[in-house]
C-alpha cells in the first residue's frame, strides 16, 4: 500500500498536519485519503498516531468542479469566436484545439463537413496535411458504423472495435498509434452539418464522463456554427447593397475615411469615380422596373469584373455607383471607362426577348488635388459626370 517510512518520515517532521493521499492504483477506482498524524510517546518510544479519513467523494466533487469550470471557459473562447474569427474555419480549428484540451487523453482530432454523401476534413490536430485530400462515404464513418447509420449521439470506440480498420488511409503512422476514438454529429439547424472525432494513444481512453462532455461541447460547437452564419449574414446586409452585391453607401464612407487617412499618413494618391446609367428614367418607364434591375446588375457587374483587386466599387443610391481607386492615373481611368462603355453599347443587354441598349456616364476626381474630403471628391466628379452626359447626348 502507501510508503509508510515516507509518511513517518514526514509526520516528524510535521506533527499535527494533515496530507491528502491518492491510493487510486491500489485501487479499482479512484480512491483519496485524508492523513492526519501526530508524533506521540508510546512505551517510551516515540511513534505516529494517525487518522485517515475517506475524502474520496470531495475530491471527486472537486474535480468535477474544477473540470465543469475549465470546459465553460474553453467553450467561451469558441462562443466569442464568432465576433473575431476571420473565416469558419477559424471556428473549426479552435473548435477543436478546445475539445482536445477538454479530453486530456486525446492526442488527436478531426472536424469532417459533411458533402452529400461524403464526409470532408476542415480542422485536424496532429495528423499531417494529406488528411486534406481525404474523402470519407458517410456510411464508412465510424459513427455511422456504431449508430445503426443514425449518427445522432457521440460513441466511444476502443482498440478491439477499431480492429485493423482505420477511418484514414493516410501516409504517415498516425493509424497505427490510434487506440480509441471518441466521435459524434454536429447538427445546424437540424440537419447533419459535420462530425467531430478526438483520437487517443491509449486503449479505453474515454469513459462516460468524456462522452457527455463532448455532448456540452457539441452543443455549443452548433451553437457557434449557427451564430457565426447568422453574423456574417447581418455583416453582409450591413456592407452589400442586396440587389448589385456592390458594397453599399454607409460601408463606402467607413472605407473611404479608412483609406483618406491612410493615404494623409503616407502622402499617397487616389481616384474616385462617380458613375451614372444614361437614360435609367426612360428604361423603367418603357420596360418596367424588372428590366430596370437586370441593367443596374448588368453594369454594376461589368464594373466590378474590371477593376483592381485592391479597389473599393459601391452603389451610391439609384442608378449610381461610386469606386475609390488605387495606383492608377486619370488618363488609364478614363480610357479604361470609356472602353468599357463602347463595349456596352454594343452588346445589347437581352432579357425575355427585349433587346435593351444601355449605357454609363462617368467622373473622376483625385485625392488630394481635387479635394480632401469626399463631399467635395464627389461634387468634382458628379460636375465631370455630367459634363460627360450633357456631351455625349
Amino acid at each position: 500500500m502507501a510508503n509508510w517510512n515516507e509518511l513517518y518520515d514526514y509526520f516528524c517532521v510535521n506533527s499535527g498536519s494533515k496530507l491528502e493521499y491518492d491510493i487510486s492504483q491500489f485501487q479499482h477506482e479512484q480512491k483519496w485519503l485524508l492523513l492526519m498524524g501526530q508524533v506521540v510517546e508510546y512505551n517510551h518510544e516515540a511513534i505516529i498516531l494517525c487518522y485517515y479519513y475517506d475524502i474520496s467523494n470531495t475530491k471527486k466533487k472537486s474535480f468535477e468542479l474544477e473540470r465543469e469550470k475549465k470546459l465553460r471557459t474553453l467553450m467561451l473562447e469558441v462562443t466569442q469566436s464568432i465576433f473575431i474569427a476571420d473565416s469558419i474555419e477559424d471556428i473549426f480549428d479552435l473548435s477543436l484545439v478546445n475539445s482536445i484540451k477538454a479530453l486530456e487523453k486525446s492526442k488527436y482530432g478531426s472536424i469532417m463537413v459533411k458533402e452529400g454523401n461524403i464526409f470532408k476534413p476542415v480542422s485536424y490536430y496532429g495528423f499531417s496535411d494529406d488528411i486534406l485530400n481525404f474523402v470519407l462515404p458517410c456510411e464508412d464513418s465510424f459513427l455511422a458504423r456504431n449508430t445503426d447509420n443514425k449518427m445522432d449521439k457521440f460513441v466511444s470506440i476502443n482498440q478491439k472495435d477499431l480492429g485493423d480498420v482505420t477511418n484514414f488511409d493516410l501516409d504517415d503512422d498516425n493509424k497505427i498509434s490510434i487506440q480509441s476514438t471518441l466521435t459524434g454529429p454536429i447538427y445546424v439547424e437540424g440537419d447533419l452539418y459535420g462530425i467531430i472525432s478526438l483520437d487517443s494513444f491509449e486503449d479505453n481512453a474515454f469513459d462516460e464522463d468524456d462522452v457527455q462532455t463532448m455532448e456540452f461541447i457539441r452543443k455549443n460547437i452548433e451553437v457557434a456554427i449557427t451564430n457565426h452564419k447568422l453574423y456574417q449574414e447581418k455583416l453582409a446586409l450591413s456592407r452589400f447593397d442586396s440587389l448589385t452585391c456592390l458594397y453599399n453607401r454607409h460601408y463606402f464612407e467607413e472605407q473611404f475615411d479608412l483609406n483618406r487617412k491612410k493615404a494623409q499618413r503616407y502622402d499617397e494618391v487616389f481616384f474616385i469615380v462617380l458613375f451614372d446609367i444614361n437614360h435609367f428614367k426612360s428604361i423603367n418607364d418603357k420596360y418596367g422596373h424588372f428590366i430596370g434591375d437586370q441593367v443596374l446588375k448588368h453594369i454594376s457587374g461589368l464594373l466590378f469584373k474590371n477593376q483592381r483587386e485592391s479597389d473599393i466599387l459601391a452603389r451610391f443610391g439609384g442608378d449610381e455607383f461610386i469606386g475609390i481607386l488605387f495606383e492608377s492615373n486619370y488618363d488609364e481611368l478614363k480610357n479604361k471607362y470609356t472602353k468599357l462603355n463602347r463595349y456596352l453599347t454594343h452588346q445589347s443587354l437581352h432579357i425575355d426577348n427585349i433587346s435593351v441598349t444601355c449605357s454609363f456616364s462617368f467622373g473622376i476626381a483625385e485625392y488630394p488635388k481635387d479635394g480632401r474630403t469626399l463631399d467635395e471628391l464627389v461634387k468634382v466628379a458628379d460636375f465631370e459626370m455630367y459634363k460627360n452626359k450633357r456631351s455625349s447626348r
